[in-house]
């Protein structure tokens, strides 16, 4: 799928070993740790992806590892996996039931109106 960065890649590129050990000893504010950028700024300035789209990414963690594999086989596009990534677990768990069954990914739309937000 066209932009779309699988998340193990993007987080290994990203983030290597050194940098994750020097932010875990640091341990900054949250949010502001980079000469008085945001750490999704700072990502993104090296980086192809936008800050917004490192927002996008982070979020994700919140995701069912079920649904994450969903999102890194292009399955369900990014958008619609961020809106869902405000589910409860247990919700998301209905989502995978939902999707095995039906064999069907939600749109962007139908996301947005299961997500609590």
């Amino acid at each position: 799928m066209y932009g779309m960065t699988p998340i193990g890649v993007f987080f290994t590129a990203i983030f290597p070993l050194e940098v994750n050990e020097q932010a875990l000893c640091q341990q900054p504010q949250l949010g502001q740790n980079f000469e008085g950028k945001s750490s999704r700024a700072h990502i993104a300035e090296n980086s192809p992806d936008s800050s917004s789209q490192i927002q996008r990414y982070i979020r994700l963690n919140e995701l069912e590892p079920e649904l994450l594999q969903l999102v890194d086989e292009g399955k369900i596009g990014m958008t619609p996996a961020v809106e869902i990534s405000y589910l409860k677990p247990d919700e998301q768990r209905l989502l995978i039931e939902t999707i095995d069954s039906e064999q069907a990914t939600p749109s962007f739309s139908q996301a947005q109106r299961i997500s609590p937000i």
